[in-house]
């Protein structure tokens, strides 16, 4: 916006015929302008005034020049720029309008009474400026114990306590206490951190493999249970990623069906079988589950057989309860397989295991056993029937764990029992043994 001006006049009788103008000088920054050197906006500011004849020995010289203090230079043919008295330090302008503006002096100001409020705000603050402070702050605020609006809303401690701000959310009765019941709540509800599974074992069952683990009393605790099928032959997945099939549930145990190896398994079915699985464990604070390392169970598919006995008497027929058989027995231990110290006859004189046929004679078709601890080397085991009948051997693959006997025919009669020993087991611990059998 352009600086205001107003006119500026004086009267002057030159006494130096030789006159070449009259000019003023305005004060700025310490110093006035000066009209020998070139004009320049807020540092050298001058005006040459311009002359009207009044008579032969006088004239009138005036000019548009904004408001501010001044003095009076002529400049003569003979003695060049010089001040002209009494015109070296005057006020141009209406000095108080600039006390009113700058409040310069106390006379000059707004009563405050005396400021008006807009007709459309009146009914809301007042009439006066008096009054609308008076509604805004309260008659009786003092500047200096009184804390104001801004003060109040900049404050970060104190602005609004939350003691003081009534609250009905639960039994609660201000927001400070709801706030801090919240957040015992939700931190209870966040915590919880699972550890990895432990305890691990399965059972086989008549209709699949059931696995179980020991549970853990965290918040929201999930387990998620990853398996996959394969044979024996079969190189063994290395994580728990390499596994296809996975479950969440909340209990620390679940059964694979022998029915699902078929989703992995195209050929070979029903031997050869090994059932490698994982177990994760993720709390309400875990990020991602925290997973064992993969185990690995053989398995051997159980065979039954039904009778079914019916009878008729006159037009009605009864079912009497069918038998069932199973051909295979399980024996696993959490110890190291014992080492036999020696052998008298091709029989062991210690340190072996025994499994007894107590009610039938049977013929075994089959050993096999898994190693859940590392082996140092190819271990063999041997076995024998005390019944009679080739005795036999087959090696342990440390890098398995795992061996069997394949196919065998040794004869047991009922009571006689399968001895089992190693002279050097080379670690084999955590073991599982199948005996696959047939009633004679």
């Amino acid at each position: 916006m352009a600086e205001l001006t107003a006119k500026f006049a004086i009267a002057y009788s030159p006494t130096d015929a030789s006159l070449l103008g009259v000019y003023v000088c305005r004060y700025l920054a310490g110093a006035y302008g000066n009209p020998a050197l070139p004009f320049a906006a807020g540092t050298n500011e001058w005006w040459l005034l311009t002359e009207t004849v009044i008579d032969a020995t006088a004239s009138f010289y005036t000019e548009d020049i904004p408001k501010g203090r001044y003095k009076v230079v002529t400049n003569t043919l003979l003695g060049g720029f010089a001040d002209l008295d009494p015109y070296v330090d005057i006020w141009h302008g209406t000095q108080d309008i600039d006390n009113h503006i700058n409040d310069a002096a106390a006379d000059m100001r707004h009563d405050h009474d005396a400021i008006a409020i807009e007709a459309t705000d009146q009914g809301r603050l007042g009439l006066t400026l008096d009054a609308a402070l008076d509604n805004i702050t309260g008659a009786t605020w003092d500047k200096d114990t009184d804390d104001n609006l801004k003060e109040h809303l900049d404050d970060t401690t104190d602005a609004h306590p939350a003691s003081a701000i009534s609250c009905t959310v639960g039994a609660t009765t201000d927001v400070e206490s709801a706030l801090d019941d919240h957040e015992t709540r939700i931190t209870a509800l966040e915590t919880g951190t699972a550890t990895t599974p432990a305890g691990i074992g399965e059972v086989s069952s008549e209709v699949g493999v059931s696995v179980y683990w020991t549970p853990q009393d965290v918040n929201g605790i999930e387990y998620r249970f990853r398996y996959l099928w394969k044979h024996s032959y079969e190189t063994a997945p290395a994580a728990y990623t390499d596994l296809n099939h996975e479950r969440r549930q909340e209990s620390p145990e679940t059964e694979v069906l022998y029915a699902s190896r078929r989703f992995d398994l195209a050929v070979n079915t029903d031997s050869d079988l090994v059932l490698y699985y994982a177990i994760g464990a993720k709390g309400r604070a875990d990020a991602s589950p925290h997973w064992s390392s993969v185990q690995g169970v053989g398995v051997i598919i159980p065979k039954y057989t039904q009778e079914h006995i019916m009878t008729l008497t006159d037009v009605s027929w009864a079912q009497v309860s069918p038998s069932e058989d199973k051909d295979r027995e399980r024996i696993e231990s959490d110890e190291v397989f014992p080492t036999c110290s020696g052998e008298t006859g091709g029989t062991p004189d210690d340190n072996y295991l025994e499994w007894t046929s107590h009610f039938d004679s049977i013929s075994v078709k089959g050993i096999a056993i898994v190693s859940g601890d590392a082996m140092s080397g190819t271990a063999t085991l041997k076995y024998i029937s005390t019944t009679g009948g080739a005795p036999g051997s087959f090696t342990v693959s440390n890098a398995t764990r795992r061996g069997d006997s394949g196919a065998i025919a040794l004869t047991v009669n009922a009571g006689d029992s399968i001895h089992i020993w190693s002279l050097d087991t080379k670690g084999i611990g955590h073991y599982q043994i199948q005996i696959k059998y047939e009633v004679l």
